[in-house]
């Protein structure tokens, strides 16, 4: 299971108002935030291409986990209060097929 070069997911920030070009990491984040490692459920080799979003007080990421099992991606979930601290949910879409760069919408109080 231990691929070298395994992506990992970080966060990195800029100035309200500021280019989205001058992107630094954010002071007093742990980088990465999520790795391979926090996949509970299923072998993950890594974790990659995350997608956020903002319901309430609560950030949710959307991201690839290749299923070292299944060999191929499925869509994961994780979610945070403050965009720094993470925890790990689970595999939310899993395919014969592979899955990557999730996209989320929100219609209403429902994430589709």
């Amino acid at each position: 299971m231990g691929a070298e070069g395994s992506s990992s997911t970080l966060v990195v920030r800029t100035d309200t108002g500021a280019s989205p070009l001058r992107l630094r990491h954010a002071p007093g984040g742990l980088s990465p935030v999520l790795t391979r490692e926090d996949v509970s459920d299923v072998r993950a080799m890594f974790v990659a291409d995350p997608f956020l979003l903002r319901v309430g007080d609560r950030w949710h990421m959307f991201f690839e986990v290749y299923n070292f099992d299944a060999d191929c991606g499925q869509i994961a979930w994780a979610t945070s209060k403050n965009g720094f601290a993470w925890s790990y949910q689970e595999v939310v879409v899993g395919e014969s097929l592979h899955l990557s760069y999730p996209y989320v919408l929100s219609g209403t109080a429902d994430i589709i």
